[in-house]
């Protein structure tokens, strides 16, 4: 039986994922995501809510996308920069 082709999802292909091969996370939870942005997890739930950063539910968990906030992050610098 041949196994299923791997489907390609928002340009991310699915192909560089193995069970042999380790990975970082692509969701993490707000205590992680709090500690990469080197904030508090109150601060980052309030950033949250008001759409600032973004996130997704799942059930009853808020996540976050490593890609989204390295995007969010390279956003505030180009901000920065314009500012002066």
């Amino acid at each position: 039986m041949k196994p299923p082709t791997p489907s390609r999802s928002a340009g991310l292909d699915l192909r560089q994922f193995s069970e042999s091969t380790p990975t970082e996370p692509l969701l993490v939870g707000a205590p992680r995501a709090a500690e990469m942005l080197a904030i508090s997890t109150r601060t980052l739930w309030s950033m949250s809510v008001s759409g600032e950063i973004p996130s997704l539910k799942i059930r009853s968990r808020r996540l976050y996308d490593v890609r989204d906030l390295l995007d969010w992050i390279d956003a505030q610098k180009r901000k920065a920069v314009r500012r002066g």
